[in-house]
């Protein structure tokens, strides 16, 4: 949670200092191409960042590679906060994206191998949402709307918070420090929780592994429920390493196919991460690359130059945008482990679709006109951009994180974790580098393109992705032992090829962590190996 929050802070805090006039005469008014060196700097950082998680997270361990992140973007922090030229500002912001990428890559597998399956999209997603906090907060810390249109009290109140209307350094050189903070909430936090039971389990630490199982679900070492959940997960840890073959583990894994059908899981754990981007999301926060991105982090110059309102009202709109943002992550809480990945996902890309078109319509129209129905038409196109925000909040935010984490296998998580997160951030990085220009040059054709991009995720995602929703980790893996394109998704209804409960595949069928306080192990059907006496507890 303080990662993310951390993480949005860094997004939004950059958005705005380009447009910040302290900012621009403490280093010589740079220029719009270097603007965008500045701003996409740091998702370089945070590419090579998942790269180094990819090459040693899996021997270090989750945990300590989130205790490292929030380290190194400590460190990143201060030389920003203390930047005094160009060099050390590049260097701060490459510093601190190498943190974020060990985060960003790690964070969400380490919540992934501790939360049971009916809420662990919730819990997942979670962290996006509070990315989306660190927006808010940082664009009420730099941009505030103008003191004359609130009350007078919170008038005052603003006119102190908002850094962007006090002169000198201090208006961002705060701002930018003040990550700092999450930084160090998040580094003291980890340092008092364990590594996931899946990490021990597989460094062969089985007693810490069932503590820490037994310390998450507040039951003994003892009990049938924990026994079960253990012995679950090193039977497919056990086949894991058998299907791998003897010795550590080689990059070809990657691309194995057969019933462990990795090339299918590291495919969809990066195809995921770059849709996201495609699809526009981080355009509202800082242009990733999806058309959110275009959106989100140059909203105000999409406002101001296509839209064709003034600076102050960009910004305004701009803030908006994120509290809108902000509300629609909440839905996605609600119904990821209600209505599944896909549907989710599906339902988002045909609303960004209409969304990108209409607002195209808008535009272009709105250029033939002027006066008064220009305006109006563009007060209706920046009506779309915030029910973009709605859509992508509810189905391209949190679940490309979530994803890569089920659909992996514990000997490649991380590793597969990392790769998506490295393409993320690549596609991140070209995002940010051409949407100026792109806007310049073609002007409301930008999101056309955009809305091309999300009606083909439609069928992309109904035939390629399987659906993960309520299955332990395990019983994910089941789902790509058939191998194949599509792995039987394209011809099971609702995409989910193995149903919940379903157990490890010798014929048990367990639900571990069904919440209800009930642990049942029933003995296998015929023609499967030998299963150990029913058992029934209940709390």
């Amino acid at each position: 949670m303080r990662s993310t929050l951390l993480h949005g802070r860094t997004l939004q805090v950059f958005q705005t200092g380009g447009a910040t006039n302290q900012f621009g005469k403490d280093f010589d008014a740079p220029s719009t191409t270097l603007q965008g060196v500045i701003t996409s700097i740091y998702d370089i950082g945070c590419a090579v960042g998942a790269l180094i998680t990819f090459a040693i997270g899996e021997k270090v361990g989750r945990r300590y590679m989130i205790l490292m992140g929030g380290t190194i973007m400590i460190i990143g922090t201060a030389l920003l906060g203390s930047s005094t030229t160009l060099a050390q500002l590049l260097v701060g912001r490459i510093v601190t994206g190498l943190g974020n990428g060990f985060n960003c890559s790690s964070i969400p597998t380490y919540q992934a191998e501790t939360c049971p399956p009916r809420i662990r999209g919730a819990l997942v997603c979670l962290q996006s949402t509070l990315t989306i906090v660190g927006l808010v907060v940082a664009y009420y810390i730099d941009i505030v709307s103008r003191p004359k249109l609130v009350y007078d009290a919170w008038r005052l109140f603003r006119a102190r918070l908002g850094f962007s209307y006090i002169d000198g350094p201090i208006q961002w050189r705060f701002p930018i420090s003040f990550q700092a903070f999450f930084a160090i909430w998040l580094v003291i936090m980890v340092l008092f929780v364990p590594d996931t039971p899946r990490w021990l389990l597989e460094r062969g630490r089985n007693d810490d592994a069932t503590r820490v199982l037994a310390a998450m679900a507040g039951e003994d070492v003892s009990s049938a429920r924990i026994v079960a959940q253990r012995d679950e997960i090193l039977r497919s840890l056990e086949a894991e390493r058998l299907a791998a073959g003897p010795g550590e583990f080689h990059i070809k894994e990657l691309f194995q196919g057969g019933k462990t059908g990795n090339w299918r899981r590291v495919g969809l754990s990066c195809a995921v991460l770059v849709m996201q981007q495609a699809t526009g999301a981080r355009k509202r926060i800082r242009a990733e690359c999806s058309a959110a991105n275009m959106i989100n982090y140059y909203a105000p110059t999409v406002y101001e130059n296509a839209i064709g309102v003034s600076r102050e009202v960009s910004l305004q709109l701009g803030g908006g945008t994120s509290l809108t943002y902000l509300a629609a992550s909440f839905i996605c809480l609600f119904t990821v482990d209600r209505f599944g990945r896909r549907q989710l996902m599906m339902f988002a890309s045909a609303g960004l679709a209409f969304c990108f078109y209409m607002t195209a319509i808008l535009v272009a129209v709105s250029e033939t006109r002027t006066g008064e129905q220009a305006k109006s038409l563009g007060a209706a196109g920046a009506a779309f951009v915030f029910l973009f925000q709605v859509f992508l909040g509810i189905g391209w935010l949190g679940i490309p994180f979530l994803y890569p984490t089920e659909v992996s296998t514990t000997r490649i998580r991380s590793k597969a974790a990392a790769l998506g997160t490295f393409c993320n951030w690549m596609a991140v990085f070209i995002v940010v580098m051409i949407t100026p220009t792109a806007v310049t040059n073609i002007g409301w054709r930008v999101f056309l393109i955009f809305g091309s991009f999300n009606l083909a995720f439609i069928p992309i995602v109904y035939c390629l992705f399987p659906e993960t929703s309520n299955l332990t980790l395990e019983e994910v893996d089941r789902m790509f032992e058939k191998g194949g394109l599509t792995g039987g998704v394209f011809s099971s209804k609702g995409g989910r090829t193995v149903e919940p409960g379903s157990g490890d595949g010798t014929g048990r069928r367990t639900r571990l962590e069904d919440g209800e306080g009930d642990l049942r192990v029933d003995e296998p059907k015929a023609g499967t190996e030998t299963a150990p006496p029913a058992v029934q507890v209940d709390a």
